[in-house]
């Protein structure tokens, strides 16, 4: 053959289609690089749940469960005593109101007459003198005042004695005497009695007037707190038709210690309500 008829063949396309080849095997592998990517990321992420439970488990979930529980305990305890104070405050208070609706006549029957038994009374005095006029018993109950010493004036027997304490006082009887006797007032310590009877009071009266014979038999007028004094006059001045002496026997009581005149003071008031 001739140099003419040489063949020629090219690598051009042998070229390109290797370069083909090799973009196919190129991207393959990127696409299992990829691949093998995910499952790592993946793979690693698991550990981090497992730390989490790790972190909160036991022992914090025996203290939140501790705690819930706790919680729980003492809500229950609370409720329960608050339960049982407001059963008591009702009960209470509904006694309590009983007690006054059983306790306070009605208003019908306020006004209403009632019988009350006045037992023998005794107590042991200061006497200060004895007279035959009212008049000459008044001069010395105004002398024995201007030395700020309290006294009552009793009619017994036609005669007028000018008491001047009772044993029913904070101190003793006989320290009030040697009390007086070193201002030279006259001091003659005796044993006073009031025979028993019946009184005439009204209903809402006799619970005041029985509270004050029981501390007259008991000798315990000096040792009744203020606030009681107060509720007692509060009630007998609100009832219908209180006695004047009595009254009085009660508005002098709460002013305060008086040696014991407070004692004679409300018997003789009960007394001159003797039927």
């Amino acid at each position: 053959m001739g140099e003419r008829n040489k063949i020629i063949i090219s690598y051009k396309n042998k070229e390109t289609n290797s370069e083909i080849i090799q973009a196919k095997e190129e991207h393959a592998a990127a696409q299992v690089k990829s691949i093998e990517d995910y499952h790592k990321t993946k793979i690693q992420k698991k550990p981090a749940a497992a730390t989490i439970r790790r972190n909160i488990a036991p022992s914090s979930l025996k203290h939140v469960t501790l705690s819930i529980f706790t919680a729980l305990a003492v809500s229950l305890v609370l409720g329960f005593i608050l339960l049982k104070v407001f059963v008591a405050a009702t009960d209470g208070g509904a006694i309590a109101q009983s007690q006054m609706t059983q306790g306070a006549p009605s208003a019908s029957e306020q006004g209403q007459p009632a019988s009350l038994e006045i037992p023998d009374l005794s107590v042991n005095v200061i006497q200060s003198g004895v007279f035959s006029t009212e008049e000459k018993a008044q001069e010395w109950k105004e002398n024995l005042a201007e030395q700020s010493i309290p006294s009552l004036i009793w009619e017994k027997d036609g005669q007028f004695f000018l008491l001047s304490g009772s044993e029913d006082l904070s101190s003793g009887i006989n320290e009030v005497s040697e009390g007086y006797s070193a201002k030279d007032i006259p001091v003659y310590k005796k044993e006073w009695t009031i025979s028993g009877g019946k009184a005439g009071v009204s209903k809402d009266q006799s619970q005041v007037v029985q509270t004050i014979i029981g501390h007259l038999e008991a000798r315990t007028l000096h040792s009744v707190p203020q606030g009681e004094r107060a509720k007692l006059l509060q009630a007998y001045e609100q009832s219908k038709d209180p006695a004047p002496g009595f009254l009085e026997a009660l508005k002098e009581w709460n002013s305060g210690e008086n040696n014991g005149i407070s004692w004679l003071s409300f018997a003789k008031a009960i007394n001159s309500m003797k039927n």
